[in-house]
């Protein structure tokens, strides 16, 4: 079995148990580390200049060496050629106005960590939900690891009558409140996926209308990433009108 396939059981093992032991995470993590600087040659030279490499390792997972996000701008970081590549997304680019690109040959591990949270952390009680997201349509932004979280969490959560209600960066209010009667009429829960700022443009224009949205029993509401200066910050425990 090649590194790279050795690795990505061991790792899609530990998802699947959802618990390691602090000894069995750090044996993993440096094994992982070590197989970066080996085949990523950007991040092996990140790593030296930190003073580690293959055979010096951190004795520690908080002092294996985290490139910044920015680093996604200047440099390919993958550890196969580019005509592997299956998926990539793209950083925001919030800070420099340049988004960076992180690519994957696979997106197993992706799906297989990210279904593991989500089922664990919003769906405990083991709800067959209807997903209703304010973020970028998938087919629309197929780079945005984002959209495409929501689209793999409804495709695999959800009861298929879902939707995404940004497009072109702007949000559809009417057609997200006609989505959330929809599911009232069939009784049925929803999930709704979104970004802080789109949640304020949200409860902004539901205000504008003097509307009160009530979600189906049962529904929840998972906020995805913060403001960004896209709009005012508004603290959680702010009261709503």
């Amino acid at each position: 079995m090649l590194a790279a396939d050795a690795l990505d059981a061991r790792i899609l093992a530990a998802i699947g148990a959802y618990a390691l032991d602090d000894g069995a995470f750090l044996d993993l993590a440096r094994d992982l580390f070590a197989y970066q600087v080996e085949a990523n040659a950007p991040y092996a030279a990140f790593a030296r200049a930190q003073g580690f490499d293959a055979t010096r390792r951190p004795d520690r997972v908080e002092r294996i060496p985290a490139v910044p996000a920015a680093a996604f701008k200047e440099a390919r970081l993958a550890t196969f050629p580019p005509a592997r590549t299956a998926a990539w997304f793209e950083t925001s680019g919030t800070t420099g106005g340049r988004g960076g690109r992180h690519e994957l040959d696979t997106t197993r591990l992706y799906e297989a960590a990210l279904l593991a949270s989500f089922d664990r952390m919003l769906l405990g009680d083991g709800a067959r939900l209807r997903y209703l997201s304010l973020v970028s349509d998938p087919r629309e932004r197929p780079h945005s690891s984002l959209a495409f979280m929501t689209e793999v969490v409804a495709r695999r959560r959800g009861d298929g009558a879902g939707g995404w209600y940004v497009h072109a960066d702007e949000l559809d209010v009417d057609a997200f409140v006609a989505a959330v009667g929809r599911a009232r009429e069939d009784g049925v829960a929803v999930c709704v996926a979104t970004t802080a700022f789109a949640l304020v443009a949200l409860l902004d224009a539901l205000a504008e209308r003097g509307a009160i949205l009530a979600l189906p029993a049962g529904s929840r509401i998972m906020e995805t990433g913060g403001f960004k200066g896209r709009t005012r910050v508004v603290e959680r425990s702010t009261p709503l009108p």
